[in-house]
């Protein structure tokens, strides 16, 4: 099989001791399609009629079109998103929450409204590598296009010459990693919960040709509400069909795929039902299924050894994992045109309601001790500790350094909505409205989805700012 090499984790902590990503080995996407992006947001056809019913009635999508709603906020919201230029300065840093080899996490807070933020800040001098950009430039990109309650918001991103910065959603419940280390394992219904939840965030991937490819407990987020968002898309891979093989081999090793280590042709968005079944076996075990501190022997295990149940687990637990445990991608459950339908499907999932869980009306079975949105109990208080800073930019930099991220600018609709609704506001009191439809533009929560779907309509829902 041949050495894999392993690379420190971008952001954050992993086990002690364990470098758990692996290098890939050939680009995930190529370097054509990353030529071509230019980072707008388009709506995606769903295939699935209950899918788009769900969504419909979620506001969290914005995805309501009306084509029959009048136009006139268009020009504005363009030249807003063109004029508008987010920078450093307009946050208050506030604390660490994170450290890796290619940047830091910190808590900031947004000047404009008070909100409170992770903002991810990434070296380019860290970013060399034609493999380094592509990854950096797929998260950037899928963290634009996927709008999901259970996947990590882009709010907004900018860079300078020495640095890249992701303005992301706060999620001050820590990692799903560290919870598993306060309790060992989960309950059954703890496992079925947040499995549930990360199974409907894969879905939503996959529906837009996406393999995530890193599903993993530290990538899996949680909110003070109880609820995970997944995060992290740089190994994740965009194809054009549903047809198409990625060839690289990445991931982390407890939780990759045999097809990874094995396929000459590659692999499918079938690798993400393999890792989710991986997961689901630690949260109901406290270990990866095939876990060994020697590398090559956990590979070995992956690729030959049937997996071990332990004898508290229930026939409905065991007939899940046997079912998403299988070597043959062709044989696993998942596989196919029904795909994230047939693992639904499953006894384990049986008393579960799908619709309540995708519009978060269903109670987490966690709660966390948390005294306010700046208590960090649950990050590393040596990370905590220490000052949170971002150096200046010399002088001398200020001509070069962006080219290599073109368009990498964004900023999120929420933000526009709030910006034309002042100024829809300021047109009506001075009499320039006078429709009685005009209120139906001011922001406010009924009204979010209305403002959003009018953007979307003209597909301006992230346009980019570099252009």
């Amino acid at each position: 099989m041949g050495n894999v090499a392993l690379c420190q984790p971008c952001v954050g902590q992993g086990r002690e001791g364990t470098q758990k990503d692996v290098n890939q080995q050939s680009a995930s996407i190529s370097k054509n399609d990353i030529g071509k992006m230019n980072f707008s947001t388009t709506n995606s056809t769903n295939t699935s009629s209950q899918t788009n019913k769900n969504r419909q009635q979620n506001p969290a999508f914005q995805s309501n079109v009306n084509p029959n709603k009048e136009t006139f906020l268009i020009p504005f919201e363009d030249q807003l998103r063109k004029d508008k230029k987010v920078t450093i300065d307009d946050f208050k840093l506030l604390k660490m929450l994170g450290k890796g080899s290619f940047g830091k996490v910190m808590l900031v807070e947004y000047k404009t409204d008070g909100r409170l933020y992770a903002m991810k800040i990434l070296q380019k001098k860290t970013i060399q590598t034609d493999r380094q950009k592509r990854h950096t430039k797929t998260e950037r990109f899928v963290l634009e296009k996927m709008k999901h309650p259970f996947i990590i918001q882009l709010n907004f991103a900018f860079q300078n010459p020495e640095k890249l910065y992701l303005v992301l959603d706060y999620m001050n419940g820590g990692e799903l990693f560290q919870h598993l280390q306060k309790y060992g394992r989960f309950k059954e219904k703890v496992a079925q919960f947040y499995a549930a939840e990360i199974l409907l965030a894969i879905e939503h991937l996959h529906e837009n040709n996406i393999f995530y490819r890193d599903l993993k407990p530290e990538n899996v987020l949680m909110g003070e509400d109880g609820h995970i968002k997944i995060a992290d898309f740089g190994l994740s891979f965009m194809t054009k069909t549903e047809e198409e093989y990625a060839k690289s081999m990445c991931g982390t090793p407890e939780y990759l795929a045999p097809e990874i280590l094995l396929s000459k042709k590659g692999h499918d968005k079938t690798v993400d039902w393999w890792s989710l079944g991986a997961l689901i076996y630690e949260m109901l075990t406290g270990l990866p299924p095939f876990y060994s501190e020697d590398k090559k022997k956990m590979f070995q295990n992956i690729i030959s050894k049937p997996v071990p149940m332990p004898q508290y687990l229930s026939n409905k637990a065991i007939s899940i994992l046997r079912r998403l445990l299988v070597v043959d991608p062709c044989k696993r459950l998942g596989y196919g045109p029904t795909g994230s339908n047939d693992i639904k499907n499953h006894p384990f999932f049986e008393d579960l309601d799908w619709e309540r869980l995708l519009n978060k009306q269903l109670k987490p079975p966690l709660e966390f001790d948390l005294k306010g949105p700046e208590d960090l109990k649950y990050f590393d208080k040596q990370i905590t500790k220490q000052e949170p800073k971002d150096t200046p930019v010399h002088p001398d930099l200020f001509n070069n350094g962006n080219a290599a991220f073109s368009n990498f600018t964004y900023m999120g609709q929420n933000f526009i909505n709030k910006i034309v609704t002042i100024f829809y506001l300021l047109q009506f009191h001075s009499g320039k409205m006078k429709s009685k439809d005009d209120n139906a533009l001011l922001y406010t929560p009924e009204n979010q989805s209305n403002l959003s779907s009018k953007s979307q309509e003209f597909q301006i829902d992230g346009t980019s700012l570099d252009q």
